[in-house]
């Protein structure tokens, strides 16, 4: 049996997280153990100890350093927030995801992980807020632009697939957000931010605390004209939730929020935009300005019940419905406009039980979940203002997923621990052609298939501070209806056609992972290397303008963190992913995946010589980067700079943050287009935000 490369890099990983935990660890061992695990760092902030909390982007919660996986919580302080101006920038710092603005610093984001993206028209992360999904049902993109920093508390990560416990949109791994709630000492928060490009930003919390349960406020709102040409950007929400205990280990929540953006997305330039004016906006191949232009209106709305039940058990019922009603223009193809209608429903409860077998802990969870998405589409050529064209194709789309799950954890020996999982999906899409000029063969008009995702890992606990995890699990994912049905239609002659593909294949594969992990009150240390064989990937095939399943593909690579405090007032942060995403066989056998960067680093530094004060630089890079398949047309390396710094003054917290400080010019992605030239993503230049906010 010939063993996996990065299996035995990892034995080097496990070695390096156990040379680092030095001779004071043993010394604080009695100390650290009753003091839980603590939080992964993020950008410039000093950790902050989690007295007891779990991970709970995982069915059964454990701390960080006890979970099997490669996890990673952030927990969000106001002193850290006010250097932080948008959700992207958190999820940025998290290992193995990357996340770049698609135009506006504040505007919709995409994300990749681990080298699974989608370019921009599908996620491979599935994420919560608050407990309820929130991807899209039409392409599992999120709307990372309604999620405002300030409205967030927590963030839980865990990278790899998860389809074993939470499908298909959780093959590359699994992110749960949690909305804040003010202190009890406090019961409202005002906070405003202005920076470069005209960016205003003002939110508000308000908080009120009752004898059996509490309830939440929270409005935003944001402006930004953009750097670019043709990216202006408007966004407000508002967000309520409330939380009531029943019984003892008993209680009810709930969530509901309405957000509305309106941005302009001035696309991709030609390497002759480029470097005339990275400012300026998409130009098609007629020289016409072609940016495109999204407004959505999303509805997010969710009630959930715990139960502590006899002998050990635990109920959990959740149920939530999530809309989203958009206007497009859509121009990257053809100047057409689109008016999508977004519908989720779920349901899913979980039992779970903790008792002993053969005297040893055994902890088990089991549930089932529906989920039923919704998605009228509605295509006609572009005619301007508030008039509508002629219909270019229209239809609904369905998606049903059931779906039944099982997962444990048992402790054979005290340090040792062995989960198993398993989660069965079957999942159905289907559309119903309205009219128009298709294109489609009624014949794939259904996708249907049925899936298991089977999941072991072992964790091993080497000293109260240290850990390691081994893993090997499986994971699908099924093609989104925008893949399947309603992809952008482009023009081709005097006809239109589309690039979904009614025949896609799920993309299924198995990653095995090792890694290691070190949490101590003065070192933070993490190190993961994965494995992953897949079969059936979908991505867009460039000779046929669709999508397509191009085959086998192998994902490998290492991820090491590492935020250690030199000194009281001083502390550094350093961070690697090496990722290897090739394609197996074929005319491109043994190249990286285009738009997948082979390295990302960074390093930070963090002065803190008072208290209640911080100042911080960092500097992130990424290399070996490809436009295309051949690896002929490769993407600038690049290394950015940035510096943040914050103080807290009685109620006052203030924030500044410093973007690109040394103005690099840098184009952080792209593509070839329709017409063989190559496109590319201008990076955002120097820029800088200011955040003043007060407790009240």
């Amino acid at each position: 049996m010939r063993i996996k490369p990065s299996i035995t890099a990892g034995f080097v990983c496990v070695l390096t997280i156990v040379l680092l935990s030095d001779s004071s660890v043993a010394e604080d061992q009695h100390q650290t153990s009753t003091r839980g695990d603590s939080t992964a760092t993020i950008g410039f902030s000093q950790p902050v100890e989690l007295e007891g909390i779990v991970i709970r982007a995982s069915r059964i919660p454990l701390t960080v350093l006890k979970i099997p996986a490669a996890a990673t919580v952030i927990d969000l302080d106001r002193r850290t927030m006010s250097a932080i101006t948008s959700s992207r920038e958190i999820v940025a710092d998290l290992p193995g995801l990357r996340a770049y603005p698609a135009g506006n610093r504040w505007g919709q984001s995409h994300i990749d992980v681990r080298g699974f993206a989608g370019g921009g028209q599908a996620e491979y992360l599935k994420v919560t807020y608050d407990g309820i999904p929130i991807n899209r049902v039409a392409s599992g993109l999120v709307n990372w632009s309604t999620l405002d920093p300030d409205e967030l508390s927590r963030i839980e990560a865990v990278t790899g697939p998860a389809s074993a416990q939470f499908g298909d949109f959780g093959f590359g791994g699994m992110v749960a957000l949690s909305s804040s709630w003010l202190p009890s000492e406090k019961q409202a928060r005002l906070s405003m931010s202005y920076g470069s490009d005209d960016a205003v930003g003002l939110s508000g919390q308000l908080t009120r605390n009752f004898e059996k349960g509490r309830a939440n406020l929270f409005f935003t709102r944001r402006d930004s004209d953009g750097f670019r040409h043709h990216s202006l950007f408007e966004a407000e929400k508002i967000a309520f939730k409330f939380q009531r205990n029943l019984t003892p280990g008993s209680s009810i929540s709930g969530l509901f929020a309405y957000a509305h953006t309106d941005e302009e997305l001035p696309g991709a330039v030609t390497e002759d935009q480029l470097a005339a004016d990275r400012s300026d906006a998409a130009r098609d191949f007629t020289g016409e300005l072609a940016p495109d232009r999204s407004e959505y209106k999303d509805v997010i709305a969710g009630l959930a019940a715990d139960f502590s039940l006899a002998d050990g058990y635990e109920l959990d019922i959740q149920t939530y419905l999530t809309s989203s009603d958009g206007d497009k223009t859509v121009t990257l193809t053809a100047p057409v406009d689109a008016e999508p209608k977004l519908l989720t429903l779920g349901a899913e409860a979980s039992l779970g039980l903790k008792t002993q077998l053969w005297g040893h802990p055994l902890q088990m969870v089991t549930g089932s979940a529906f989920e039923y998405g919704r998605l009228e589409a509605d295509w006609t050529e572009y005619a301007g203002g508030s008039d509508r064209g002629v219909i270019i194709s229209s239809g609904t789309g369905r998606r049903t997923v059931a779906a039944w799950y099982v997962h444990s954890l048992y402790y054979p020996l005290e340090r040792l621990s062995l989960s198993l999982g398993l989660r069965m999906d079957h999942t159905k899409s289907e559309f119903d052609e309205g009219e128009g000029m298709v294109g489609r063969d009624p014949a794939n008009d259904t996708n249907e298939h049925t899936s298991v995702s089977p999941k072991v890992a072992v964790g091993l606990e080497l000293a109260p501070t240290v850990a390691a995890f081994a893993s090997v699990s499986g994971a699908f994912k099924s093609p989104t209806l925008l893949h399947l049905y309603d992809s952008p239609p482009y023009a081709a002659g005097p006809e239109y056609k589309l690039i979904s593909n009614g025949s896609l294949e799920p993309q299924k594969g198995t990653c095995y992972e090792v890694g290691a992990k070190l949490i101590n009150p003065t070192t933070k240390a993490t190190a993961t290397c994965y494995y992953y064989d897949i079969t059936n990937e979908i991505d867009f095939d460039m000779t046929a303008n669709s999508y397509d399943n191009i085959g086998k593909s192998r994902h490998q690579g290492v991820e090491l963190s590492l935020w250690k405090e030199v000194a009281p007032v001083l502390s550094v942060e350093a961070t690697l992913a090496v990722n290897s995403a090739t394609f197996r066989g074929g005319d491109n056998n043994g190249n990286q995946i285009n738009g997948v960067p082979r390295y990302r680093y960074g390093f930070g530094l963090t002065v803190a010589p008072f208290t209640d004060g911080f100042i911080g630089i960092r500097a992130n890079g990424q290399s070996d980067q490809w436009l295309d398949e051949a690896n002929d047309r490769k993407l600038d390396d690049f290394l950015t700079v940035a510096l943040t710094a914050g103080y807290q003054f009685r109620s006052f917290n203030a924030g500044l943050r410093l973007d690109n400080l040394f103005d690099r010019e840098y184009s952080y992605d792209g593509y070839v287009g329709l017409m063989g030239e190559s496109r590319f993503y201008p990076a955002l230049p120097r820029s800088v935000m200011v955040t003043v906010s007060r407790m009240l």
